[in-house]
This record gives structure tokens, sequence and C-alpha cells, in this order.
């Protein structure tokens, strides 16, 4: 069962991460302080940076052609992926309001830390600096989230 995580603890797990450079055990345990269980955490860590990295991809002149993702995968339990709507992950849904609002508004620290850790950046970054802005060209990006369960997306 998925644990409810209101706007202001979304707000402070944005505010940890985007301090941090990198997140270890210590960040982590920051995190886990805000919330009941390790699951949620990982909601926290691995959805937040997406969220950050879909806002500024769409501001990216060389990200205009880029499809940008509407839905996430996740693999159930026999190992095969399953895709869902973004909307269907609250803590995203919460956390693109709030990077759209830092993007506009700052702290641009917060906002950068936070979008460096999206795997939608690192897939852009990756393809300018190997092939060339022209690779850019009608790409589709997806997200795929390997330590959360389709299971928890599956419920009713």
């Amino acid at each position: 069962m998925m644990e409810p995580v209101s706007p202001e603890t979304v707000r402070a797990a944005i505010e940890i991460l985007g301090v941090c450079e990198r997140v270890d055990a210590k960040v982590e345990k920051r995190i886990r302080a805000l919330v009941a269980d390790d699951l949620t955490v990982r909601r926290l860590v691995d959805v937040i940076p997406e969220a950050f990295g879909l806002v500024l991809a769409a501001h990216l002149p060389e990200a205009e052609t880029v499809t940008l993702p509407t839905t996430f995968s996740v693999q159930n339990a026999a190992g095969q992926w399953r895709a869902f709507p973004i909307r269907n992950e609250p803590v995203f849904a919460d956390a693109i309001k709030i990077a759209q609002h830092i993007f506009h508004n700052g702290p641009r620290h917060i906002f950068k830390t936070n979008a460096d850790r999206s795997s939608v950046i690192d897939a852009i970054n990756k393809t300018l600096n190997n092939h060339g802005p022209s690779a850019m060209k009608d790409s589709v990006i997806e997200i795929f989230y390997g330590d959360l369960p389709a299971s928890l997306y599956s419920q009713p």
C-alpha cells in the first residue's frame, strides 16, 4: 500500500536533496525521518529528480522537438515492465509544481542539484555530448524506476 505523502513532506525532501551533491545513507536517513517506510523514501529519492529534470528539459532549446514522458515504468513481480501515467505517483504531482516554482523563483542551487540527478537530463546530456543537437530531433524519453514495484501503482 502506498503511504500518502503531503506536499510539505515533498518540499522538505526537495530541500534535503537539493543541498546534497549525492544521495548517501546519511541523506536517506534524513528523508527517512520524514516518512513511515523505506519504500516511501525510495519514491521521494527517485521521483523528485525526474520532476525537476522534466521542468528543465521543457525549457531547453536543444530538447524542443523531444517528446517528454507522460508515463513511467516499473517492474511487476514477474520482472515485466509496466507503464503508468505520471499522475499515478502523487509525489511527482507535488514535486513538479514545486520544481516549476523553484525554476522561476529560485533558489537556483536547489533546482540544479535536484535536476542534475534526473535520468531525463542525463539522457539529454549524453545524447548532446556524444551525438550533437541533431540527435535530439524527434527523440522520445522514458522514465524507469527500478527500485519501485508495479504493485504499488496497480492497487485499485
